[in-house]
């Protein structure tokens, strides 16, 4: 299953996209702003970020510059939500660009183009600590007298 995380200060916005998109089959971690935002990324490392540009505290163009200077978020693909026409010069920050107002079907085609070519994590953890039990049964014998 694919983690999105969804970052925008509209909550009523962030609402309807995370209902969107978890029918879709996303698991969906939401951020009312970019400070948050970041925080969750390095959290829960997602497979995509979905994020608005305007916003208190940590805007969309800095949590995109953070992401990117980060060294495991670094390749984690970004998908910018905004009213305005992006700023040219800034454009190695995000994968895909969108502007507002946003509906449905080009919000469940954003998703699925940033996922393209991904393959979903799984929830096994390649180090156990409890080990799988063997189906290797010890002998009990009375070898010594």
């Amino acid at each position: 299953m694919f983690t999105i995380l969804l970052v925008d200060d509209n909550a009523e916005l962030r609402h309807v996209f995370r209902l969107v998109l978890e029918d879709q089959g996303y698991r969906v971690l939401t951020a009312p702003n970019g400070k948050e935002g970041l925080d969750a990324a390095i959290a829960h490392l997602p497979d995509a970020v979905l994020t608005d540009w305007h916003m208190p505290e940590l805007d969309g163009e800095e949590l995109c510059r953070r992401v990117r200077r980060h060294a495991v978020l670094a390749p984690v693909p970004i998908a910018v939500i905004s009213a305005l026409d992006p700023p040219a010069e800034k454009q190695t920050l995000w994968t895909l660009y969108l502007r507002k107002p946003v509906n449905v079907e080009m919000l469940i085609y954003t998703a699925a183009r940033l996922l393209a070519g991904k393959l979903p994590r799984t929830s096994a953890r390649p180090f156990q600590s409890n080990p799988a039990p063997s189906r290797w049964k010890p002998v009990l014998s009375k070898c010594w007298p």
